[in-house]
């Protein structure tokens, strides 16, 4: 047992695999609405197969995902009902039977699943994680030893939107011997599978050193629904059958407001900090522009004028009245009284019936 697993990381990789086979339809006659295997030209015999098994009594767990982009949908989404795959198996010529398999699908962060950055990934973070029982057992592949086709119905349809990268991963439940992994195809399109294995000390998520893909099919339908891509900054909607986003304006047409957009929330607007510390001013915002208005205006209506000389006047001769705000303020020489030299400022400053 031991020297079975004393390999090199590079001949692990080449130890593990999966891929599709089958062509009948499932019991919903749902169609293929992604194809890694025909168009990466079938299964690449001698490829590297990267391990996709979890095994509770070893115990270890490893993991192949790829990533898929869904066509134009004529509903603008589509509903994944069931997945096809292939598996191959070393170490044991008459393997048993495969009771079950996980099949993870996960949302794309910087073009790997977002699932997280410990050295196993979190499901928790998945799109969504389903345990489900191959239909018609383990079927041999006719072109490949060692291959097996499967095909699976998910528990419930995912619906997922076209043009959007996810990943897929689908690993078999069963116990060592044998090593179980998802086959490789001839040829590749999008990112490419990637791969992690705890045992190995191959942490989530590392590449495959494979020029092919991993070998599965989506099948599906169209499904009427919601072109929302989960950011809050975007206006989505459906056009011909496809989901179209565009940049969603939080201009408020307010020049005192500064606009921003968060991608959970939606827009923000955050008013102009006018303030001068000064608290004997009122400060205010205006098409964009500060103004502080305070003594000698205390009206604030753009006029020294008598108004403002009757503010002095009162608050000079109404000692009630002096701890008062707009009293507080009207000590315009500054000598801590508010009196004759306060009326004689306001006098100089007038700006009405000079």
């Amino acid at each position: 047992m031991q020297g079975r697993w004393a390999v090199s990381v590079s001949s692990v990789v080449i130890l593990l695999a999966i891929a599709i086979g089958g062509e009948q339809a499932d019991a919903q006659q749902s169609a293929v609405v992604f194809d890694n295997l025909a168009t990466n030209g079938g299964l690449d015999a001698s490829g590297a197969s990267p391990a996709s098994q979890t095994d509770a009594a070893f115990p270890f767990d490893a993991g192949a995902a790829d990533d898929f982009v869904l066509p134009a949908s004529p509903q603008c989404r589509w509903s994944i009902s069931g997945v096809r795959w292939t598996l191959k198996h070393w170490g044991n010529q008459n393997p048993t039977q495969v009771g079950s398999f996980r099949i993870i699908f996960w949302g794309d962060q910087d073009g790997a699943p977002r699932s997280g950055l410990s050295p196993i990934p979190d499901s928790a973070l998945a799109v969504a994680s389903f345990t489900v029982s191959a239909a018609g057992g383990m079927n041999p592949n006719a072109g490949v030893a060692d291959a097996f086709d499967f095909e699976a119905a998910l528990p419930q349809s995912l619906e997922l939107m076209p043009g959007l990268r996810y990943w897929i991963q689908i690993q078999a439940i069963a116990e060592y011997p044998p090593q179980w992994g998802m086959h490789i195809t001839n040829g590749r399109q999008g990112l490419g599978p990637v791969q992690y294995f705890d045992l190995l000390s191959m942490p989530a998520w590392m590449n495959v050193p494979d020029d092919g893909d991993l070998a599965f099919r989506l099948l599906g339908n169209p499904a009427a629904g919601s072109c929302d891509d989960g950011n809050a900054c975007t206006a989505d909607s459906c056009v011909n059958g496809e989901c179209t986003s565009s940049v969603l304006s939080c201009d408020d047409g307010d020049a005192c407001t500064g606009d921003s957009c968060d991608p959970q929330s939606g827009c923000v607007h955050a008013a102009m900090n006018c303030g001068d510390t000064d608290s004997c001013t009122v400060d205010s915002c205006d098409n964009g522009v500060c103004s502080h208005i305070g003594p000698p205006d205390f009206d604030g209506d753009g006029d020294i004028d008598l108004v403002d000389f009757a503010v002095i006047a009162s608050c000079s001769t109404d000692i009630s009245q002096r701890g008062e705000f707009v009293c507080q303020c009207a000590d315009l020489s500054g000598d801590g009284q508010i009196d004759l030299r306060d009326m004689a400022i306001i006098q100089r400053l007038r700006t009405v019936s000079r």
